[in-house]
């Protein structure tokens, strides 16, 4: 008796099974590695566009104190690593605040949003010129850890962690 053509492939269908498996493993595994790559990615611009947010906020703030600007009440520059320590106080002036208290109070929100919006979120704010009226230079810095490799922003002073990324808009008053 012959024996049917299909009974010397014995086998065949599983390896192709398993080949099939390897194949659609692989997929799964490049798309779960560009879905991570998307988070992480948005996360970074979720981050910029804070910090865009926040520093247009404080100038906003300080177009609504132009005296307090004029006379440059709003620099606060300070190392990195002292920024936390030298938050101004919140002043608790009544109703007609003077413009060194209203830059005061505008730098101590500013600075405390920075910390609550940003991951180790700082900010210096620095007139270009020693001049009274020379435009302000805002900046804004905070770590973004999962860009390590990146290397330093450049726009970021030098004692700032190797992780900051930093964001700078200047403001005429």
């Amino acid at each position: 008796m012959q024996m049917p053509v299909y009974a010397h492939q014995r086998g065949v269908s599983l390896i192709e099974i398993l080949v099939a498996l390897v194949v659609l493993s692989l997929g799964a595994i490049g798309v779960a590695g560009v879905q991570l790559s998307t988070i992480k990615f948005n996360q970074v611009s979720q981050q910029r566009s804070n910090a865009v947010q926040l520093a247009y906020g404080l100038t906003d703030r300080m177009r609504a104190n132009m005296p307090g600007a004029a006379a440059g009440n709003y620099v606060f520059n300070f190392p990195y690593a002292n920024i936390p320590g030298n938050i101004p106080v919140a002043p608790n002036c009544g109703a007609p605040c003077t413009p060194q208290q209203l830059a005061d109070l505008h730098l101590n929100q500013w600075l405390n949003e920075l910390a609550a919006a940003l991951p180790q979120g700082r900010g210096t704010v620095t007139q270009v010129a020693a001049t009274v009226g020379a435009p302000y230079r805002v900046a804004i810095m905070w770590e973004e850890k999962d860009l390590t490799g990146f290397g330093r922003d450049a726009r970021c002073p030098a004692d700032a962690p190797a992780e900051a990324q930093c964001l700078l808009v200047e403001f005429q008053p």
